[in-house]
């Protein structure tokens, strides 16, 4: 009726096609017809003419849906899978208001394209749908593709999970069901984009009282502050890849136990940024975004300059080359390094270097950083992030680091890093490890251990 819609029918005729900054049309369907689940990148309300119609929604249409009626008003949100079917005994009619002058394209789940595909019917991506038993495909790069399956990248022992379901049941409800007043507390929240692909992440507090057991912990009933920090890829609206560190050796350590060596650095909770500007939800501009992220990197690659490797080199020796290493050139003299449960924090590259880095370099003489490399790269504003899926190959070489006999077992790492760059220096380094997965690799589950001790 007014403005094009989201219709596939290239033939519609537009009644009004001036532009009101809305959209309004109207739905007919025949008993037990209707639309497949779908989703828009505007809100859709629905206004029921005639008939009854059932609305249904989620993934795969299961998570809620309703029986609306003549004079009913439905309004949908955007990227939500809804799907509407006529459940009357006679032809129904709604009306349909999409948001904006140019209300986007639809996206369909995938599971209904693959059905429409194997009917013969394929959606185009200028949104028009076509009959192959009557139109010859001549680009087929031009065929809308289903959405891959949404993929998590978690800590040990939750792992590498796809789908939402799989997500959902094995991270999320969990969690939920063992912290049921849980709260998101953010510290950083940063933007950007790497190789094409855009990022949302974060480093936040889960806060919520223990009441059910998670991960095999016995509940304390009492709050617990679980340190998380994630990587999300985000397309068209919505998120298709996630990576989740929950340090599971603090939540242990706050449940009332501790399984392994005690830690070089300090333990407890990560402060804020000093700056306190951590969570600003703003985009900053690009040329301060780049210059930090540079930063960073530019201070990663010295970390190829290896004094480990040095003939006849020994522990004073590479403190000593540490501390005068081409790295001191970009750390703040009150830099503040924020590491994981099990190494702990350290204050200053003195701190850095003895508590972290001197004994992390013994333990792992042979290690590549780069051979399997980044999956995240940004910047934005004062701060950057790092991150790698798995970043770092290393051979567990000597006991210097958590304190574990050398096994030679070949491990890799799980590591994301988030800098606050400050007075021209990178100020604070908040470094999740994923430290049960390392333990792990090398014989040592800290989950049966807890029950041991």
């Amino acid at each position: 009726v007014i403005g094009p819609g989201v219709s596939e029918d290239a033939k519609q005729n537009v009644k009004i096609a001036e532009a009101h900054g809305f959209n309004i049309g109207a739905v007919s369907a025949a008993p037990m017809n209707g639309s497949g689940l779908h989703s828009h990148t505007t809100a859709e309300v629905f206004i029921i003419h005639s008939g009854a119609w059932r609305f249904y929604w989620g993934v795969d249409g299961t998570e809620g849906e309703v029986i609306l009626k003549k004079g009913d008003i439905a309004s949908f949100p955007t990227n939500m899978f809804r799907g509407f079917q006529n459940v009357s005994k006679e032809e129904a009619l709604m009306f349909v208001v999409l948001g904006e002058n140019d209300p986007g394209v639809i996206t369909w789940t995938p599971k209904l394209l693959k059905d429409a595909k194997d009917s013969g019917m394929v959606l185009m991506n200028d949104n028009s749908l076509v009959d192959t038993e009557k139109q010859k495909i001549t680009d087929e790069t031009k065929i809308i593709q289903p959405l891959k399956e949404a993929e998590l990248n978690a800590f040990h022992p939750i792992n590498e999970i796809s789908g939402v379901e799989n997500i959902k049941n094995k991270l999320w409800i969990p969690l939920k069901e063992a912290f049921p007043d849980l709260e998101r507390r953010n510290i950083i929240v940063i933007g950007g984009s790497y190789r094409d692909k855009v990022f949302v992440s974060f480093v936040s507090y889960l806060t919520g009282t223990f009441v059910n057991e998670w991960l095999g912990v016995t509940p304390t009933k009492k709050n617990i502050y679980l340190r998380t920090c994630e990587a999300h890829q985000i397309s068209n609206g919505k998120i298709i890849k996630s990576y989740v560190l929950i340090d599971t050796v603090d939540f242990i350590r706050q449940a009332g136990h501790w399984p392994i060596n005690k830690s070089l650095g300090a333990e407890g909770m990560w402060s804020a940024p000093i700056t306190g500007d951590g969570e600003n939800n703003e985009n900053f501009d690009n040329e301060l975004s780049l210059e930090s992220l540079n930063q960073a990197l530019t201070m990663q690659r010295s970390l190829n300059i290896k004094p480990e490797s040095d003939p006849n080199s020994n522990k004073d020796y590479i403190r000593d080359k540490l501390l005068n290493h081409p790295q001191k050139n970009y750390w703040h003299p009150k830099m503040m390094w924020h590491g994981p449960a099990g190494i702990g924090t350290a204050r200053g590259l003195k701190g850095y270097v003895e508590y972290h880095q001197l004994p992390f370099r013994l333990t792992f003489k042979e290690r590549d950083y780069w051979k399997i490399g980044h999956y995240i790269e940004i910047g934005d504003g004062n701060y950057s992030m790092t991150g790698g899926w798995h970043s770092i190959e290393c051979i567990h070489g000597s006991k210097e680091w958590l304190g574990y006999e050398p096994t030679n077992k070949k491990i890799t790492i799980r590591v994301m890093d988030f800098y606050l760059h400050h007075e021209g220096l990178i100020r604070e380094n908040w470094v999740p490890m994923d430290i049960a997965h390392i333990l792990d690799q090398i014989g040592v589950d800290i989950f049966k251990l807890i029950h041991k001790k």
